[in-house]
C-alpha cells in the first residue's frame, strides 16, 4: 500500500536529502492520533484540520490518495492520483532533477 511504500521512501532517501510529508484529511484527529501511537511512521503526518477544501484547493487534490513529488530544485512536480508507483515517481523525478550534493 502507499503507507509500506512511502516508508520505503522515507528510509531510501532521507540520507540523500528527500524528505516525506503526509497530509491526512480525516476529519476526526483523534483518530488520526490513536493511529499513528499503535502504528508510529518515521516521517511526519500533519492533519490538516480543513479537510479537502484547503488541501484540493491549494494543490488540485481531487481524490484521496494524492501523492505529489517535488523535485529538489522546487520546479519539477508530478501528480499521483490513487493508488500509483510511486517509488518509480519519485527515480523518474530524481533522475531529472538530481538532489544537490551536500
Amino acid at each position: 500500500g502507499e503507507i509500506e511504500e512511502l516508508v520505503a521512501l522515507h528510509t531510501q532517501w532521507a540520507s540523500k536529502g528527500v524528505r516525506v510529508l503526509s497530509v491526512s484529511v480525516d476529519e476526526d484527529v483523534g483518530a488520526l492520533k490513536r493511529f499513528l501511537e499503535h502504528s508510529p511512521l518515521p516521517y511526519p503526518v500533519i492533519a490538516d484540520v480543513e479537510g479537502m477544501r484547503s488541501s484540493a484547493d491549494r494543490f488540485g487534490g481531487s481524490g484521496i490518495p494524492v501523492t505529489y513529488v517535488v523535485a529538489p530544485d522546487g520546479r519539477g512536480v508530478v501528480r499521483l492520483d490513487g493508488s500509483a508507483d510511486i517509488l518509480g515517481a519519485v527515480h523518474q523525478t530524481l533522475a531529472r532533477h538530481p538532489v544537490p550534493a551536500t
